[in-house]
């Protein structure tokens, strides 16, 4: 059995508790019908972001599809459902600051303790995470390189990332000066 990590069962249970309980927590599995779900899609468009609706689907098809396979259901009511319902989700490209932008960023971090990590994760890209979950062994000095591949979870615990992107990035001169100043 595939074990969730920490941070996915907390946000799964979240949606459980906030949304698939009070919506559909008091009809019996055997009478759950593809239409019930189908309204249960169309209440949560109106309140939540395209993202989470589809994230709230995918959480009951799969605790309904782990239904069936414990026998509690004979088939699984999502596979039923018109997905032509679910609201599409558009993925946005992060957009690099301007001159302006990264200018007005570098006054500002001046003289802040975290100015080093402000300093990498603007010129790597990086996210909180995985600005967090740098280790000295992502540095190669030598070659004034650094390799993204672990990401500090909020629940404390060092993973590695999902990038989809290239994990090592050049380091420029600041970035280096950076790493050494720290």
């Amino acid at each position: 059995m595939k074990k969730q990590k920490a941070r996915t069962v907390e946000n799964y249970t979240g949606i459980c508790t906030k949304h698939l309980i009070p919506a559909i927590g008091s009809v019996k599995l055997k009478s759950l019908s593809p239409e019930r779900i189908e309204l249960l899609i169309n209440d949560l468009q109106k309140k939540l972001s395209s993202a989470t609706v589809n994230l709230i689907y995918t959480v009951l098809k799969s605790s309904l599809k782990k239904a069936v396979t414990k026998k509690k259901l004979r088939s699984n009511p999502c596979d039923r459902v018109d997905t032509d319902e679910l609201p599409e989700v558009e993925r946005k490209e992060p957009e690099p600051l301007n001159e302006e932008a990264v200018s007005l960023f570098w006054n500002a971090i001046q003289d802040h303790r975290y100015k080093n990590y402000y300093i990498l994760a603007l010129y790597t890209g990086a996210r909180q995470g995985e600005v967090l979950g740098f280790t000295w062994d992502c540095v190669d000095f030598e070659n004034g390189t650094i390799n993204i591949d672990k990401q500090l979870q909020r629940t404390g615990i060092l993973e590695t990332t999902k990038r989809k992107k290239k994990n090592l990035h050049t380091l420029s001169e600041t970035d280096l000066n950076a790493l050494k100043e720290q």
